[in-house]
């Protein structure tokens, strides 16, 4: 398949023309502020709308160097990009040390945010400042009797999605009122920008009631969105790919996979083949507005896989996003992390959605032996169950991946993402 139609907004944001926008500014705001390239980290695009493009860069003053993470988003019409510029003056952004905090480029129709300048997330400009998260911390993960120091809170950023999550590890200084002791605790928290944060609390102590695996909900604060977890630390399955520790792991991680399918609870989200069928016809449609060749290929895998869909049948407890960065190696064996999408499905959904995900890998390391064969067959042998509908849903989870190499602005995007719609007619 052959996949050439290029996307103006692209053009507009690559690196180069990001570090030249950061460039420009600063020699305005101070000439002597050296930029370094952009690292480009996210990517949505909007057809019709705009693109948004997360990026770090370094910036460096007087021996003082910052890696500092900013949003780039093009809009398709200059007007809105006015309107944002706009309303972000109301909203008082919050200062960075270099440059402004909120800005555009020349042509006013690019709208830069210095991080952690973020208008859908509102908790984040709390969880990054320790004088005002020691209170959230306060109120909703320490025992009663026992405050938050701010100076003791030690903030690591682990993932930004722009306008959706924040996730960091959360090293918690405090001190007892009664006896002046002086208490540290690791947890993770997460920044939402709308009810997942609750969502994913309710789910977890379901779970986490149930199962060791399961990461321990501690707290989510409403007005915030600010949801703590506790911490499980261990490398996950994707870092130890080729040794033997990784068979191990895996094939603890099918064993306890069936545990949870198996245990009877329910859950408020329905993922059935419907509402996995909506979700292609979706990806369909986007990947035909980033190339129609590429959209015309996923329409037609999703036709094929309408025509042979499963029935709805009975559902069990699923992950929903089960993949080799979600299974963590601790001292007690498996982990499962991360159970935001979790809901009621066919157990097949998570195992086809690993199958998948381990292709995409291989796919990103053509002529590199990974070691993800045995790591399935360990995975498989270990939840040790028939699935019948197992190839079904790794196409679906192969279609839906398809948009995975344009998000992450690989340099051959439309192939691989042709090359993941072609292992899915397989």
């Amino acid at each position: 398949m052959t996949v050439t139609r290029p996307i103006a907004e692209l053009e507009a944001l690559d690196p180069a023309r990001l570090s030249g926008i950061i460039r420009e500014h600063m020699s305005r705001v101070d000439p002597t502020i050296q930029v370094g390239p952009a690292q480009i980290a996210y990517v949505r695009h909007k057809p019709e709308v705009s693109t948004l493009v997360g990026f770090e860069l370094e910036l460096a003053r007087d021996g003082e160097r910052l890696e500092q993470y900013y949003t780039a988003t093009h809009y398709a019409h200059r007007d809105e990009a006015r309107r944002v510029l706009a309303k972000w003056q109301t909203r008082r952004p919050l200062p960075v040390r270099f440059g402004d905090p909120v800005f555009a480029d020349a042509t006013q129709q690019t709208v830069l945010c210095a991080f952690p300048n973020d208008a859908a997330l509102a908790g984040l400009k709390i969880a990054v400042d320790p004088a005002k998260l020691r209170h959230v911390v306060d109120r909703v993960l320490l025992p009663e009797g026992e405050h938050a120091r701010a100076k003791k809170l030690r903030i690591q950023r682990v993932t930004y999605k722009p306008e959706r999550r924040f996730v960091a590890r959360l090293v918690a200084g405090s001190r007892e009122v009664a006896t002046l002791a002086r208490r540290s605790r690791t947890v993770y928290m997460r920044v939402y920008a709308d009810q997942t944060g609750e969502l994913c609390r309710a789910v977890s102590e379901q779970l986490a009631g149930r199962f060791d695996f399961v990461p321990r909900p501690l707290g989510h604060d409403l007005p915030t969105r600010i949801y703590f977890q506790e911490e499980r630390a261990g490398p996950a399955l994707a870092e130890l790919l080729g040794t033997d520790r990784a068979l191990q792991l895996a094939q603890d991680a099918g064993r306890k996979l069936r545990r949870l399918h198996t245990s009877g609870l329910e859950l408020p989200r329905r993922i059935g083949p419907r509402d996995l069928i909506a979700r292609l016809e979706r990806t369909a449609r986007d990947l035909a507005d980033l190339d129609r060749e590429l959209g015309a290929e996923a329409a037609r895998q999703v036709s094929r896989l309408k025509e042979h869909a499963p029935g709805e049948g009975a559902a069990c407890t699923v992950h929903g996003d089960f993949h080799h960065g979600q299974i963590v190696a601790t001292e007690g064996g498996a982990v499962l992390l991360d159970f935001d999408e979790a809901g009621q499905g066919a157990p097949e959904l998570d195992l086809g959605n690993f199958l998948a995900h381990g292709e995409a890998r291989q796919r990103r390391h053509l002529g590199q032996d990974l070691g993800l064969d045995p790591v399935r067959e360990h995975l498989l042998a270990g939840y040790d169950a028939p699935l019948p509908d197992l190839g079904w849903y790794r196409s679906a989870a192969l279609i839906l991946l398809a948009a995975r190499p344009f998000r992450e602005l690989a340099p051959d995007w439309r192939g691989q993402s042709a090359g993941l719609l072609d292992a899915a007619s397989r």
